[in-house]
């Protein structure tokens, strides 16, 4: 049941407390809606007043027929809920799936970059064996034979 000055409020009696219900996040008004809830518990009496006014039961039951929630009203409540959730769930669904997405690609980018670094550092690194080589050659330390089988090896193997 919805109160016609709060229409997303809902009032429900629990053990001497009144909850409210509302969808999404509390409004700024509903400070306003829960003393309004209070003053009405006050003028039925719910709550004794200075002058200290015994409830009746009229009282009491007007006040019943007025805030009592029913099974329908909790039956909407909870189909309402489900939808939030199931279109909470669908966001966040789409929320992950775009950043996993982002976060491969920002993966793939670093080991790309990774791979180029690499393969510089090779190449001179085989630059380097290619001079010592030949130096080894010139100086007639390793043959001409041996030198070409060197310089064919991997990762960058020269062919003659």
């Amino acid at each position: 049941m919805t109160d016609s000055r709060c229409p997303l409020a809902k009032a429900i009696p629990f053990g001497g407390w009144l909850l409210l219900l509302w969808r999404g996040e509390p409004p700024a008004w509903w400070h306003a809606c829960w003393r309004r809830h209070l003053l009405a518990k006050l003028y039925l009496g719910i709550i004794k007043n200075m002058n200290k006014h015994e409830t009746t039961t009229t009282e009491i039951m007007e006040f019943l027929q007025e805030h009592m929630v029913t099974k329908t009203d909790l039956q909407e409540a909870k189909t309402e809920l489900r939808g939030e959730m199931s279109k909470m769930k669908t966001e966040l669904r789409g929320e992950m799936s775009k950043m996993k997405t982002e976060l491969l690609d920002a993966m793939d980018d670093k080991l790309s970059d990774l791979k180029g670094d690499l393969v510089i550092l090779m190449r001179k690194e085989d630059r380097k064996v290619a001079n010592l080589v030949n130096l080894l050659k010139n100086k007639r330390v390793i043959s001409e034979e041996e030198a070409k089988t060197i310089l064919a090896l991997e990762p960058f193997p020269q062919i003659f």
